[in-house]
């Protein structure tokens, strides 16, 4: 009888050190978390250099300047910033007005006077100034200016990512916890 008895012996100590390697991967996620936010923040500039992926509604500004929109003077794409810890990734920007251009909607403009500088000749600047530089002021009414949604950032407002983002931070898990298994 002990003829046709078979025993196998499993060596399971690879298997045990890369489980351990994945729960010790599972603690501190820091190196994970620092490649998503690296992800978002090289989406964020692609968005921009394509000018939004789908292609973003031209504003008006960009459209007489034959210049690219949401990038007239650089403020918006230079604030964007990214932080990250054992156990998130944030990408964000705390420029006043990045909300409105994010997810669009209506500003409601007050009665106000706005400031220009008027030059020797008697032409007046089309920029506004602040009051101390100005020297010519006009009155502006109130008004509603609606902005339509040109998304920069890779993910929306409820959370769902940008096509295409979501497969390249699966990726960086997948990346993470295989050399994490191989410790």
């Amino acid at each position: 009888m002990k003829q046709n008895m078979m025993q196998l012996t499993v060596r399971d100590g690879p298997l045990r050190l890369a489980l351990k390697g994945l729960a010790a991967a599972g603690t501190d996620m820091t190196p994970l978390m620092r490649a998503i936010a690296g992800t978002l923040a090289t989406e964020t500039a692609v968005n921009f250099e394509e000018e939004g992926r789908p292609p973003w509604v031209p504003s008006l500004a960009a459209q007489k300047r034959d210049g690219m929109t949401l990038s007239d003077t650089g403020h918006l794409r230079r604030s964007i910033t990214t932080d990250c810890d054992a156990h998130s990734a944030v990408i964000g920007t705390n420029v006043e007005y990045a909300r409105i251009h994010q997810m669009g909607g209506k500003v409601e403009r007050k009665n106000r006077e706005v400031y220009f500088k008027q030059g020797k000749d008697g032409t007046i600047g089309r920029r506004f100034v602040k009051k101390a530089h100005s020297n010519f002021a006009q009155a502006a009414r109130d008004h509603t200016a609606e902005y339509p949604a040109r998304p920069y950032l890779p993910v929306s407002a409820d959370g769902t990512l940008q096509d295409g983002v979501e497969q390249k931070l699966l990726d960086s898990a997948l990346k993470y916890l295989q050399n994490a298994a191989r410790r």
